[in-house]
């Protein structure tokens, strides 16, 4: 990807006027005389937004008698859309790509629009906040993956054993992992279908290790039931 050629484009194209005239020419050629009725400015002011265009690569101009005809450059329209595709998409092109992650080198996991998932003991109620005393791990868990539904670019998810039987027995993995003592593996952390941790709740920097995001801790109070309800 040519970034200069590409800055090149985005500021021939930052001003309202002339992003409409884009959007004009993309329905086809149009003479001068016929942009100008879309608009309050001159003549002149025309030329000088077409000038800016014409210089940049965006559009091409022919005489016709008296008046310039108008194309938005073909190569502009597939390069412009190439290039914006690539810019905010992950493939093979990807520029980070060709950079030496330092965290990879660390043996660390890093996540980018990947999945994380947690395998969890039985239990009625995955909280923290059940039962005669508040769990301060399960409540960090919670809270956690909580404000992780609202990340886009990461996919979280918990399976309790007694609640998502099903998940565990799709899984060879996890199946493996809790075949000899399910209570000392339990629970398990996968990121990206690769087993990371077991036997503990990965902690807030684990986790930010895991998804490239910073978690805050915050106080909550109440709970999904108390002591005496009989849920847990």
């Amino acid at each position: 990807m040519d970034y200069q050629k590409y800055v090149q484009m985005l500021k021939a194209m930052a001003d309202p006027n002339r992003l409409k005239i884009i959007d004009l020419l993309s329905c086809g050629s149009l003479c001068a005389c016929d942009i100008l009725e879309h608009f309050d400015f001159s003549q002149p002011t025309l030329s000088h937004h077409m000038k800016v265009l014409q210089n940049a690569g965006i559009v091409a101009a022919r005489k016709e008698g008296k008046w310039q005809h108008y194309t938005l450059q073909a190569e502009f329209m597939a390069t412009f859309k190439q290039d914006t595709a690539q810019l905010l998409s992950s493939d093979d092109q990807c520029v980070c790509h060709d950079v030496t992650c330092t965290a990879c080198a660390s043996g660390k996991v890093v996540v980018t629009n990947e999945k994380i998932e947690l395998f969890e003991p039985a239990m009625c109620c995955s909280t923290g906040l059940c039962g005669p005393s508040v769990d301060p791990a399960l409540l960090m868990i919670t809270s956690a993956f909580d404000a992780l539904q609202g990340v886009k670019t990461i996919e979280a998810d918990r399976y309790n054993l007694s609640n998502n039987p099903d998940v565990f027995s799709e899984r060879a993995d996890i199946l493996a992992a809790i075949k000899d003592d399910p209570d000392a593996v339990l629970p398990i952390t996968v990121v990206d279908g690769q087993i990371v941790k077991t036997g503990a709740y990965p902690t807030i920097d684990e986790l930010s290790d895991y998804t490239g995001l910073v978690f805050v801790p915050a106080e909550q109070s109440g709970g999904c039931c108390g002591g005496a309800s009989g849920c847990c």
